[in-house]
């Protein structure tokens, strides 16, 4: 028993050493990955030469995604010169696309002829479809002459099938919404709600 005791005692300082050794491998390899990521808590100095060869190698191809992809974190004075090109592409490729949803950051002077046409055709579609559904948007100035023809028509047909038709909560056919400010154009049948309430029909605008 007293043998056995002070084999233990005596392997006690080798287990506290590996124990130490083992907590201090796995820090050092959570910086690695940290510094890799690009995490806050990345301690630089802790790298060995060739960690910080491959810390660097990512802080670059990291600089290079969020650059193509338009990202905050985009350093390109980083890039090469075969990198800035493809940055360069990616960025056109972005404006050509929003230029054609319509969305923010349409930049039309980036445009190319072929481009700026085919944008054109684009917003020429979504304002007929925006003047079909009676979206905000819709611009009939830039409807052609058949489209304008068969906008009316709806329009005269709506107006014949519904003018006067009211709900049963007393909203009626054409009544402009205090919440969108668009005529109100969709019947919806009365229905109960799951706590037993019963909502009447109404109608609303579209949005």
């Amino acid at each position: 028993m007293l043998t056995s005791m002070k084999k233990l005692k005596s392997a006690i300082p080798s287990l506290l050493i590996s124990l130490t050794l083992i907590v201090s491998f796995n820090a050092f390899a959570d910086n690695l990955f940290n510094c890799k990521q690009g995490y806050i808590s990345c301690n630089k100095a802790l790298l060995s030469g060739s960690e910080s060869e491959a810390v660097k190698q990512s802080d670059l191809s990291r600089n290079l995604y969020n650059c193509k992809m338009g990202y905050i974190g985009c350093n390109r004075n980083l890039l090469t010169e075969s990198e800035a090109e493809a940055v360069k592409q990616s960025d056109l490729s972005r404006n050509l696309y929003n230029c054609k949803m319509g969305y923010i950051g349409c930049n039309r002077n980036l445009l190319n002829e072929s481009e700026a046409e085919a944008v054109k055709q684009s917003d020429l579609s979504r304002n007929l479809y925006n003047c079909k559904m009676g979206y905000i948007g819709c611009n009939q100035s830039l409807l052609s002459d058949a489209e304008k023809q068969q906008f009316q028509q709806k329009q005269n047909t709506q107006n014949t099938t519904y003018s006067g038709a009211c709900a049963e909560n007393g909203s009626c056919y054409g009544d402009i919404s205090d919440v969108t400010g668009l005529p109100k154009t969709t019947h919806v049948n009365g229905y109960y709600r799951r706590d037993g309430t019963y909502v009447r029909g109404h109608y609303r605008s579209r949005r």
